[in-house]
C-alpha cells in the first residue's frame, strides 16, 4: 500500500526507485539474452580506444556461469527497488541494501580499472558510481520523512547528550531525564536551517557516531560504547590535530547542550535562573 504522507523529497526518491526498478529489470533481461556476446563487444570497444587497454575477451565468450550471478543480482535489486518504491519510509532498510551493492561494485570496478586500465571497468565504475551517488543524494533528505531527524540520529544526539551531561554531574539530573523535550527542541533548531545546512548537521551527527573509529579508540559506534569510553572519545576529538574534527565536536555540543540548557528546570538546577524568573517566563512566553 502506498504511503500518501510523502514530502517532496520522498516523492523524488520514490520516482528514482521506480526508474531504477525498471532499469534493473531491463538489464537483467539484457544480461540473460545478450550476456554471452557482451565480452566480445567490450573487447571491440577496448580496441577502438587507443589510450586504454582492450578487454581480454575469450573467443568462446565467458559462458553462462557469471551471467547467472549477474541476472540474480539484478533481480534482487529490482525487487529491492520495488519494495522501496511501495513505501520508502516503511522499507528504508532496503535502501541500505541498494547503496551497499552499488558502493561495493563501484569500488571494485575502480580497483580493477587502476590495475588494468581496461574499458569495461571504467564504464562500470562510472555507471555504478553515479547510481550510488544519486541514490545517496536523494535518500539523505528523504530519509527523515515528515521529521527532520531520523530515529538513529535522535539516538546519536541522545548519546552525545548523555556523554556530556551524565546523571550526578553538574546537577543531579542528567540529559536522559530531559531527553525527550531536549531532542524535540534540537530538532526544531535544525528544522529552522536551510535544507543543505540540515543535511550537513545530520552528517555531523553520523560523523560523531563513528568518532571512536576516527580516534582509534574502538571499532564500535559511539552509541554502543559505555560512558567512560565515550568520554575518552570526546576528549580525543576535542584535541584532534585536524581542526575540522574539533569543529564537529563544537557543533555536536551545540545541538546537545543548547536545547537542554534552555529548559527552565535545568537553568534553576545550574543556578542560571531563579524559580520566580522561570515561572514568569513560563507564564508569559511571549516575553
Amino acid at each position: 500500500m502506498m504511503n500518501v504522507r510523502l514530502n517532496r523529497f520522498e516523492i523524488w526518491f520514490q520516482r528514482w526507485m521506480h526508474l531504477l526498478c525498471v532499469s534493473f529489470l531491463v538489464t537483467a533481461i539484457f544480461f540473460l539474452v545478450c550476456g554471452g556476446s557482451l565480452p566480445r563487444w567490450l573487447d571491440t570497444a577496448g580496441k577502438e580506444t587507443s589510450i586504454l587497454a582492450p578487454y581480454p575477451a575469450s573467443s568462446h565468450g565467458e559462458g553462462a556461469f557469471w551471467r547467472i550471478l549477474a541476472v540474480s543480482m539484478m533481480c534482487m535489486l529490482t525487487w529491492s527497488c520495488r519494495r522501496i518504491y511501495s513505501d520508502p519510509g516503511k522499507n528504508r532498510s532496503w535502501v541500505t541494501l541498494v547503496l551497499i551493492s552499488k558502493l561495493v561494485s563501484s569500488f571494485l570496478y575502480l580497483v580493477f580499472f587502476l590495475f588494468t586500465f581496461q574499458v569495461p571497468y571504467l564504464v562500470g565504475w562510472i555507471t555504478d558510481g553515479a547510481l550510488f551517488l544519486i541514490t545517496l543524494a536523494l535518500w539523505i533528505p528523504a530519509s527523515t520523512g515528515i521529521h527532520v531527524l531520523t530515529e538513529t540520529e535522535r539516538d546519536i544526539l541522545a548519546t552525545l547528550g548523555d556523554t556530556l551531561v551524565p546523571r550526578g554531574g553538574a546537577f543531579q539530573d542528567g540529559y536522559k531525564d530531559h531527553a525527550s523535550i531536549s531532542l524535540d527542541r534540537a530538532e526544531d533548531l535544525i528544522s529552522a536551517q536551510p535544507k543543505l545546512t540540515q543535511i550537513v548537521s545530520r552528517l555531523l551527527l553520523h560523523l560523531m557516531d563513528i568518532s571512536p573509529i576516527i580516534t582509534c579508540i574502538s571499532f564500535r559506534r559511539m552509541r554502543n560504547l559505555p560512558l567512560t569510553a565515550r568520554s575518552r572519545v570526546m576528549d580525543r576529538m576535542e584535541t584532534h590535530k585536524i581542526h575540522w574534527f574539533r569543529w564537529v565536536v563544537f557543533a555536536a555540543k551545540l545541538y546537545a547542550l543548547g536545547p537542554l540548557y534552555s529548559l527552565p528546570e535545568v537553568q534553576i538546577n545550574l543556578g542560571l535562573a531563579s524559580e520566580n524568573s522561570s515561572h514568569e517566563a513560563t507564564s508569559h512566553p511571549e516575553l
